[in-house]
Order: C-alpha cells, then structure tokens, then sequence
C-alpha cells in the first residue's frame, strides 16, 4: 500500500482566498463583475458578465476597452477592505485554484500487486511473463494543479447552493450569498492499472544481445473534464487519457569488427482513447460545459467505439435537435489520434590509446524514417475545422517518436 503526500501548488492561491484581502493573486469571475459599459445590445449596465448557456452581443473588443476600469476597482476593493476578514467574505466567490476541505484525502493511495514467472529457455536466452494490478483511491477529480470543482454549482440550471447576492448584499461582507463558484478538491476519484509484460531477452554473448519486450495493459477510473457530471461525480468513469492497450519495444546491440558498434531501439505504442463532446453544451444543466455527444462515454472512441458509430451518432444528434441549436459535422477526413512509433540507430567506433585510455566516435539517428506520430486531436464536435485534426508532433526530446534527429557525439573514457 502507497501513500502520496499533499505537496500541491494550489496550497498559496487557498492562502489568498482564505486569509485578508489582497493577500495574493486571485481568479475573479465575470459573475462577480458588473458591466459599466452602456449600449451593448442585451447586456444593459449592470448586467453580469457572465455567459454560460446562451450566446451574448459582449465582445472581446468591449471586454478591453473596460478592463482597465474594472482592474482599478477590484484593486481599490481590496486595498479598502476590512483587513479582520477572509477575501472570500468580500469577493464572495472561490474560482480559480480553489480551497481544500479539512476532511481532503488526496492525492491519492495506491494498493499494488504484481507476480511473474521467468525461464531460461537455451543458455543466455531467457523468457518472461509479469502480471501487475494497481487500485489507486482518492484520486482528486479536479486534478492536483488544477481548480478543483465548484460546489456551489452557481451555473446550475436550479442555481447556486449559496443563493445568489442581492445588490445590497455585494458589499456585505457578513452577507451569506454567492458571486460565483466555489471550487473545492474532492478526492472521490478511482483508477485501475492492469498489466500483462511478457520478454524474451538474449543475454550478450558472441557479440550480440537483443531485448524485446510487449506490453498488453488497461487503464481506467473517474475522469474529469469532458462529460464530467457535477451532480454524479464518478458518472464519467471509463478508460483514462493515460490507457495504452499496446506497447512493443525492441532492442538489440552487435559487436562488429574493427571495433566498431551497432545499435537499434523500436519503440510501439498504439493511439490513446478519444472522447466526442460540444464544448458549448450542457445537456444536463448541472453547470459544466463540454457534455459528450449523446449514446457515448467518456474515452469510447478506439475503445469499442468507431467511425460508423459516431457517423450514427452525429446524424442521430442532428435529427434530434433540429431546429433547436445549429446542427453539427465532421470533416471529410479526421481521427481518433495516432500511434507512436520510431526506430533509433547508433553506431559507434573505439579507439584505444595506452592501457586505460579509450576514444569513442558516435553516430546516432532518431525516428529514421521521420514517423509524424501525431498528437493534440480535438474532440470538439462544434468545430468542424478541428475536430479529429493534430495539432502537434510527439517531444523533439531524443527517443521519444520525435522529428527526425541527428546527433554526433565524441567520448573519451580513462
């Protein structure tokens, strides 16, 4: 059984919500800000400026030409606050980072099990097969780093848990009511490893020694994010952005003549889960946005889900909603993401020079034949331009499926 300890960034930013005003940096929302701005077609002086369900006439240029106006307020706010209570008694919201509960459990404990048999097949020529189990338990849903989630659920279709502040109440600060969400770790989360390692290894002899190894593994719990249900908090559980059913690795060196050395590195590992959702959607109301597409879970795509399903399932949507929001699509060509895969050459020459001294010339390529291995795939099904589209490229760090690379190298040994 494995503990982890509570070393979390978000600890300061609590201190600052927690303690006097103007203490440290905060999040403030647009629920707590009043649009001084006049003329805006819908959004009269006054009005929040906050837009969770329905589109507004409020622009980006608006929000500039005000923000230095409302940047000297909240400042002043702060500065001219009572300094004998919390920031959150006068901001009245906790967005952002967000505050950890006395009963918090997290990061996390982990129970871990794992057993294996091994076999020496011919002399130098071993065979092995590991199993590994990990339950991993208070889990924060929020993410360590992250904002948590918000309790109040202030943009619940029923509203927030704190009622909403009146006009005179904004300025109260012994008034008990809300201007935005409260977010709050809750470690309920849960994930499961399972792993099945099988190897086979030729131990080096005659100039020669190979490694290859392969990997079948599953990887599922409580997911945040897309789909995430603020009323149900572990409805949104399948298989992690972290689950790679297929890892295959190769490796081998050779012993050449005139000292000279080759060696390779493969590396395999097949594409992630995918989740289709609309990011400007909640079908449920109970305050988050970016719902999955109806008929899916979270993570179903390349995990029992696939082309024609989601096609079915995009028209189903339409059909459904016709009328009522603008219909979605999918690009002429898309994916669920990408495999990972690079091949790793060196070769090297030694040079010896009196008794303990030895000069090695190295040639080395990564990703020889320039595998894309794509990455960053949008799941965002209200825009047809990216959904199912890369967006990056694996590290360019060496060995890890980057752009092609060359790298030469001299090392002197004495």
């Amino acid at each position: 059984m494995f503990y982890d300890a509570l070393i979390s960034p978000n600890l300061d930013p609590e201190r600052a919500i927690l303690g006097p005003p103007g203490l440290g940096l905060q999040t403030i929302p647009g629920s707590s800000i009043l649009n001084p701005a006049a003329g805006i077609a819908g959004v009269p002086v006054g009005t929040p400026l906050n837009f969770p369900k329905t589109p507004s006439a409020f622009t980006g240029e608006n929000l500039l030409s005000i923000l230095p106006a409302i940047r000297t307020t909240l400042l002043e706010g702060l500065s001219k606050a009572d300094a004998t209570v919390q920031a959150i008694q006068v901001n009245k919201q906790a967005a952002g980072p967000g505050l950890f509960p006395a009963d918090y459990k997290g990061p996390g404990s982990a129970l871990e099990a794992s057993g294996g048999l091994q076999r020496e097949i011919v002399r130098d020529f071993v065979v092995s097969a590991d199993f590994a189990y990990r339950h991993f338990l208070h889990l924060d849903i929020g993410g360590v780093g992250q904002a948590g989630i918000d309790l109040n659920h202030y943009n619940n279709v029923h509203g927030p848990v704190i009622a909403p502040c009146t006009e005179p109440q904004r300025n109260d600060v012994q008034a008990i009511c809300s201007l935005g969400p409260i977010n709050v770790h809750v470690s309920p989360g849960r994930a499961t490893y399972k792993g099945l390692l099988l190897r086979a290894e030729k131990r080096l002899s005659r100039g020669f020694q190979a490694l290859g190894s392969y990997a079948y593994s599953s990887t599922a719990g409580t997911n945040g994010g897309n789909g995430f249900n603020l009323d149900n908090w572990l409805q949104n559980t399948g298989p992690l952005a972290t689950d790679i059913r297929h890892i295959f690795n190769v490796s081998a060196v050779a012993q050449l003549p005139a000292r000279l050395q080759l060696a390779l590195a493969f590396s395999y590992s097949s594409a992630r889960p995918f989740s289709a959702y609309l990011s400007s959607v909640d079908f449920n109301g109970d305050g988050t946005q970016g719902d999955l597409l109806p008929g899916t879970t979270v993570n179903a795509f390349g995990r029992g889900l696939g082309r024609t399903e989601l096609e079915r399932l995009v028209s189903d949507f339409n059909s459904a909603f016709a009328g009522k929001r603008a219909p979605i699509g999918l690009p002429a060509s898309y994916a669920f993401g990408d495999d990972l895969q690079s091949l790793d050459l060196r070769l090297s020459r030694s040079f010896m020079f009196r008794e303990r001294s030895r000069v090695a010339l190295i040639g080395e390529v990564f990703n020889l034949y320039n595998e894309s291995n794509l990455t960053g795939y949008s799941g965002d099904l209200t825009n047809k331009a990216t959904f199912g589209q890369p967006t990056g490229r694996a590290t360019q760090v060496f060995g890890s499926g980057g752009p092609r690379a060359f790298q030469l190298a001299v090392r002197w040994s004495f």
